[in-house]
């Protein structure tokens, strides 16, 4: 019995192996293996975390490009985990009037994003482009913001609730 297992497990890796060899000589593909891996960068309850890429030729452009989609991202999440947040803390919806209540979340969701820390980044080359003499780079950049900032201005701000870790 032991040997069937084995000799099935031997043939199931051999074949899968071999579908996806094929597959990239059918189809002339290659495999493109990304600088950081979003497993290594989970969110968790206390950090954000965002991988971003950007390409082009002046890099002080694609850096603030990775930058503002980056900071577009976080804001974005935070709006959107206060707003639950709020929906299961907020019993009556006369406490905070709507267009206060979206003003201070807006606030919050552009302040915290000010506050993005730069974990890792690489730089790539991709050579010239055609008929100039430019250099095309290739800039990833993982980002990160810190939830017990934006834990502190939410309890310090006048939303009607409070937020813990927890919370997000």
């Amino acid at each position: 019995m032991k040997k069937a297992i084995l000799i099935l497990s031997i043939v199931f890796t051999i074949t899968s192996c071999g579908s996806k060899v094929k597959y990239l000589k059918e189809t002339n593909a290659s495999e493109l293996k990304e600088p950081f891996k979003a497993k290594d960068y989970q969110d968790t309850d206390t950090e954000f975390y965002s991988i971003r890429n950007s390409v082009g030729t002046n890099l002080n452009a694609i850096k603030a490009e990775a930058l503002a989609a980056a900071q577009g991202e976080f804001s974005q999440r935070i709006k959107v985990n206060l707003k639950s947040i709020a929906e299961l803390k907020l019993t009556n919806k006369d406490e905070v009037s709507t267009s206060n209540f979206s003003s201070s979340l807006n606030a919050i969701g552009s302040s915290s994003v000010k506050k993005i820390k730069i974990i890792d980044s690489k730089i790539y080359t991709r050579g010239r482009t055609e008929g100039q003499n430019k250099i095309k780079y290739d800039y990833w950049v993982v980002y990160r913001v810190d939830l017990n900032e934006v834990i502190k201005q939410v309890n310090n701000s006048n939303l009607g609730f409070k937020v813990s870790k927890d919370d997000f």
